[in-house]
């Protein structure tokens, strides 16, 4: 698996994960015990979900039976893509602002290129390379997560991107797919609906398409709307990166204070290096973290949380062990911390995993 230390998804997209996995008949303390992840982390929207967490939470996705939750689900017939507005209020979930700088580009290679470099917003757990070869683009959908290869999560970015070229383009225009997946009847008449071929177990997830007009101009664009909306994205992203940023530095000075056994928790000097390191004081350190929702204290548990759960089930040092390299007191500190946080023993979690 890839480092996802410096990855994060926002707090709306893995809340509607959850909703799936709470449909499948999983309880909040499964979520809580496979993941580490806690109901007022998505409580908030635009709070951001460490990458590993979420990478946890597809893992749980995939174990109670992967897209079949997907097939079952009302809300996510096959009619629900045949709409129009269905496909808006889905592209516009959790990035409306991305969504309507998307829609009111001065071409479309611009609003391709703006869904491309924005998507962080969102998460940056997946990707989308652009490349152009005389009139065909092909663009290219990658995730960290390669064993989790879910259709759904390509298919779904596939129908925004001819949403997108449909919106800027007067041609009619018909897309090839490459799909990793075997073929899959629900999602070939999904397909089919937006104009889109299909090739079935590809080597690659893509769609492709052939036009002259790349970087025509689009005839309703409001420049004055763009000025505004590429302001707002503006922040959005730059709120995203500094979230990222500072929540990975202390992330990582955490582990590494770990993993080098310095157990400087308790006398201040850990933090003190983290400060050193942001070139800030403990009190703007402090408002920074306030302003992402967040705070020191938080993001040591959070890590603590993670590694504790990593040390379990990957290492055989003992429980005693652990609860020293992690920085706690007693092991009786530690058993607390763990059950408060996983409704579990630390024990009791080894041997169930």
């Amino acid at each position: 698996m890839t480092d996802l230390s410096r990855k994060s998804v926002c707090a709306s997209l893995t809340s509607r994960i959850i909703l799936n996995v709470l449909e499948m008949g999983y309880t909040w303390d499964d979520i809580t015990k496979k993941t580490a992840i806690h109901p007022e982390e998505v409580a908030t929207a635009h709070n951001r979900i460490p990458a590993v967490k979420h990478y946890h939470l597809l893992t749980l996705l995939h174990q109670g039976g992967g897209e079949k939750w997907f097939l079952k689900r009302k809300d996510f017939s096959e009619d629900f893509f045949f709409n129009n507005e269905n496909i808006l209020d889905l592209f516009s979930e959790h990035a409306p602002n991305l969504a309507l700088l998307c829609l009111n580009s001065q071409s479309l290679r611009d609003a391709i290129n703006n869904y491309m470099k924005y998507r962080d917003i969102i998460g940056n757990t997946d990707s989308i390379t652009c490349t152009q070869s005389g009139k065909v683009v092909t663009l290219e959908y990658t995730h960290e997560f390669e064993e989790y290869n879910y259709q759904f999560v390509s298919m779904i970015n596939f129908i925004f991107i001819s949403f997108i070229v449909n919106h800027y383009l007067d041609e009619k225009i018909s897309f090839l797919v490459h799909s990793k997946s075997q073929k899959n009847n629900i999602f070939l008449n999904i397909f089919g609906y937006w104009g889109c071929n299909v090739e079935w177990e590809a080597n690659k997830n893509s769609i492709s398409f052939a036009t002259e007009h790349l970087d025509r101009p689009f005839r309703k664009f409001n420049d004055s709307l763009l000025y505004v909306l590429k302001k707002m994205v503006d922040i959005d992203y730059e709120r995203v990166t500094a979230s990222d940023n500072i929540k990975e530095k202390i992330a990582h000075a955490i582990r590494e204070n770990i993993s080098n056994d310095s157990n400087d928790f308790k006398n201040g000097t850990l933090l003190n290096d983290i400060c050193y390191r942001l070139s800030m004081s403990k009190t703007t350190l402090s408002r920074r973290l306030k302003s992402m929702d967040t705070s020191y204290k938080v993001i040591e548990k959070q890590v603590k949380l993670e590694e504790a759960v990593r040390l379990l089930n990957n290492s055989n040092l003992s429980i005693g062990d652990i609860s020293y390299k992690l920085g706690f007191a007693a092991q009786s500190a530690f058993n607390k911390f763990f059950v408060d946080s996983m409704n579990i023993t630390p024990l009791k979690f080894r041997k169930g995993n």
